[in-house]
């Protein structure tokens, strides 16, 4: 089940959709930490690669077509670096996962509130079928026959061509 289907709600079936939201509330801060453990861990290699290919650039400039070594020709050549690349789209790689995960949550916390107000509504009457008093049936009935009598006693009009 995708998680676009575990946010919505089937209005008809309350019951079993607040039977499954803390267990799917659950399954999706799990999912998330691990994705925020993946994204740290994503960031460190980031920050490594970036440290490594510094200290590679201040060791021997010449290397990397740099003549004087200026802060930032240096940050500006570590970005263009393969290494760097690499770890740079890994990391947006799963800090897009956590981001997803952590919107899930939000959408899940949205969802209790609105199965909230679905069981009061459904608990008020709100999806009952209407009730009409038996004096407003009678007085309905009253204007309707007044209607039809009065239009009973109007002559007909007949077509002429």
């Amino acid at each position: 089940m995708s998680y676009e289907e575990d946010v919505s709600i089937d209005q008809h079936d309350l019951e079993n959709e607040w039977v499954r939201q803390s267990s799917l509330y659950l399954k999706y801060a799990e999912l998330s930490a691990q994705a925020t453990l993946e994204r740290d861990k994503a960031k460190e290699q980031l920050d490594l690669a970036q440290a490594e290919l510094d200290t590679l650039i201040r060791k021997n400039p010449t290397a990397y077509g740099i003549e004087k070594v200026v802060e930032a020709l240096v940050k500006s050549t570590i970005v263009q670096q393969e290494d760097y690349k690499i770890a740079y789209a890994a990391f947006l790689e799963v800090k897009e996962t956590d981001a997803v995960l952590s919107g899930v949550l939000k959408a899940l916390e949205h969802k209790k509130k609105a199965l909230e107000k679905l069981s009061e509504l459904w608990m008020a009457g709100y999806y009952s079928d209407p009730n009409i008093s038996k004096e407003a049936k009678q007085q309905t009935e009253r204007v309707n026959r007044k209607r039809q009598n009065e239009g009973l006693k109007r002559p007909l009009k007949r077509r002429t061509k």
